[in-house]
């Protein structure tokens, strides 16, 4: 199969966004306790919320790889 390369942008732009996609469906109401809201509404997460989201994002990452989808280096 043919590798696939994405922009640097475009691929952490997919793998965060379907991470945090899954966070928010695996914990459902739950997930409002791992994440932050400051001030100017930007968003991060608590430390237990960041581990949990690396963990979904290795996943993620590993199923880009699995189907030939790669970071472009720069």
């Amino acid at each position: 199969m043919r590798k696939k390369i994405v922009s640097a942008e475009d691929y952490l732009s997919y793998v965060s966004e379907w991470a945090d996609d899954l966070m928010q469906i695996k914990y459902g109401k739950e997930y409002e306790k791992y994440v932050l809201y400051d001030v100017d509404g930007n968003t991060s997460y608590t430390h237990e919320g960041q581990n949990i989201f690396n963990d979904i994002l290795e996943s993620v990452e590993q199923c880009m790889a699995a189907n030939n989808i790669e970071m472009e280096m720069i």
